[in-house]
């Protein structure tokens, strides 16, 4: 049976145990006591430094968009290759489909015509996704020929004339009309025939046109013997010989640069990180600035595990243990994401508040401009005035984790 005085002594500590889970116990070391929460700013990264608005994401120390940004696209570090830019949160072309290593547009392009790695044989043209042949032509066994006039399919695929004969409007036939020549037993019209356009064996090229005895392009343009269109080709673009640099592509006859790119003299840039076009095109941002969100800003001057991490090491996390819940771990592991926009104990005021190094908690604590217990590090010399300086610092260049 339990003596009166030790059942008085359980309960005297069950109490004891129930009165701090209220919250009715605190520690001398009331600001860092806590780990705090968040603050509900946005998206916070992972080391709960800055946070952006609900449409962007943090990667690293900037809010981007992951649905245009081509480094970040759909989520952080998820970059794109050229020549495919983010759309949507998605790689992909801007225009045309990705066929290896290049945008093409499957609805004219000759080696992918209607879908990646689908050729056209010779001599026809891609329209619209599919495969042609010139007019008055038929494909037969992956040649387009004319069969009112081809002697091996005369009248149609696979019709072979006998030797001695000619094939004249689609039949076989000992000598060709008198408007006709006799071109190895093909009887043409070398005013109009594609094939013997002039002359025998003068072939026109794809998208050509055999007119009066000369090729001639149809609704594309001659540029340096070639037929093209102005609308959509990278070397011809709007006009003959003008040429898109290899980071944009000719759309509607001009060349354009990726979506969220623009065009600065001739190069495209992204306006919002471009230290030389920060912003708008020529706006270059100086020394010791780089430019974020289209704005240039002072780089950092002091890192956080180089300068303010050892000041935390040789002066406050022999106290400060991660395994001790009553104030924040200050080890290198853990420091940064127990202090930056997490909530302390005395008036639920922000340990570190980047930008803000008069409002950061742990700073009026180490200052001794506190509201609530003893100036830290406890039971030691202040802080000297140099890494007073340097933390102030660090905090005012936005607290990076850097």
């Amino acid at each position: 049976m339990n003596h009166p005085s030790t059942r008085l002594t359980r309960i005297a500590i069950t109490l004891l145990i129930c009165s701090c889970a209220l919250g009715a116990c605190s520690s001398d070391t009331d600001s860092e006591g806590d780990n705090g929460t968040t603050t509900d700013t946005g998206t916070t990264s992972d080391t709960g430094g800055e946070s952006c608005t609900d449409d962007l994401l943090l990667c690293g120390e900037t809010c981007i968009d992951p649905l245009t940004d081509a480094n970040h696209c759909g989520a952080c570090d998820s970059a794109c290759t050229d020549p495919t830019t983010c759309l949507e949160g998605i790689c992909g072309c801007e225009s045309g489909e990705l066929c290896g290593d290049t945008c093409v547009d499957t609805s004219s392009d000759l080696s992918h015509c209607g879908a990646c790695d689908n050729a056209c044989v010779d001599s026809q043209s891609c329209t619209d996704g599919s495969c042609t042949c010139p007019e008055t032509t038929t494909l037969c066994d992956d040649l387009c020929v004319d069969t009112s006039s081809n002697v091996q399919n005369c009248g149609a695929c696979g019709t072979s004339c006998a030797e001695g004969e000619v094939c004249s409007a689609g039949s076989c036939v000992l000598t060709c009309a008198d408007e006709e020549t006799d071109c190895s037993g093909s009887c043409v019209d070398l005013t109009s025939n594609a094939s013997n356009c002039g002359a025998c064996d003068t072939a026109c090229t794809n998208n050509e046109l055999c007119q009066d005895s000369a090729c001639v392009c149809g609704s594309d343009t001659t540029c340096s013997g070639a037929c093209v269109d102005l609308q959509s080709d990278d070397a011809n673009c709007g006009a003959c010989g003008v040429t898109c640099s290899s980071e944009m592509s000719c759309e509607d006859g001009s060349c354009e640069c990726p979506s969220g790119q623009t065009d600065c003299s001739g190069a495209c840039v992204d306006l919002q990180s471009d230290d030389a076009n920060c912003g708008a095109c020529g706006i270059a941002c100086g020394t010791n600035t780089s430019c974020s969100d289209g704005t240039c800003v002072q780089d950092p001057t002091v890192s956080y595990a180089a300068d303010v991490q050892p000041i935390f090491s040789s002066s406050c996390s022999g106290c400060h243990t991660s395994s001790n819940p009553t104030s924040p771990g200050l080890s290198s592991s853990v420091s940064y994401d127990n202090l930056v926009n997490q909530v302390g104990a005395c008036g639920a005021q922000v340990l570190i508040t980047p930008g803000d190094a008069d409002n950061s908690y742990l700073y009026k604590k180490v200052t001794g401009t506190h509201e609530c217990g003893v100036r830290m590090p406890k039971n030691r010399d202040p802080l000297s005035a140099d890494d007073l300086e340097t933390i102030r610092t660090w905090i005012r260049e936005g607290a990076l984790n850097n």
